[in-house]
């Protein structure tokens, strides 16, 4: 977008729409995020005024400093993709499963093992995701 002349007018329509897409979305990921947050901790998806603003606040300066600094966005999605798919895949599976057999009494060692298994392939994994070949 940068190397584009400011009098081009595809250039000029493609900045307002990106502008367009910030103002509608960043809203939209806020009240996702407030709705989630605020009802885990305070049971409720409006806690008050106060606790929202600071919320708002949090994770505007956030991303205020994560465009400071100017990270690559796909090293950010790479260390979120890898802990969100080792706690989905292979963690909460995994413990759900032994926690059930546990409570039901049919656990054995076999089951241990083999759910000890899984979850050091998915240590594995994880760590393989940050290895540069």
């Amino acid at each position: 977008m940068q190397a584009l002349k400011c009098s081009d007018i595809y250039a000029f329509t493609a900045r307002m729409s990106l502008l367009f897409q910030l103002i509608t979305v960043f809203p939209l990921l806020l009240l996702i995020i407030r709705t989630q947050v605020c009802g885990l901790l305070f049971k409720t998806a409006w806690p008050g005024f106060w606790k929202v603003a600071t919320l708002n606040a949090l994770v505007m300066a956030l991303t205020f400093t994560l465009a400071a600094l100017d990270l690559q966005i796909s090293s950010v999605l790479r260390f979120t993709g890898a802990i969100g798919g080792i706690s989905l895949i292979f963690a909460v599976p995994v413990a759900i499963d032994v926690l059930t057999k546990r409570k039901e009494g049919s656990a054995w060692v076999g089951t241990y093992v083999l759910h000890g298994i899984i979850m050091a392939i998915g240590i594995l994994f994880f760590i393989l995701q940050f290895v540069n070949a």
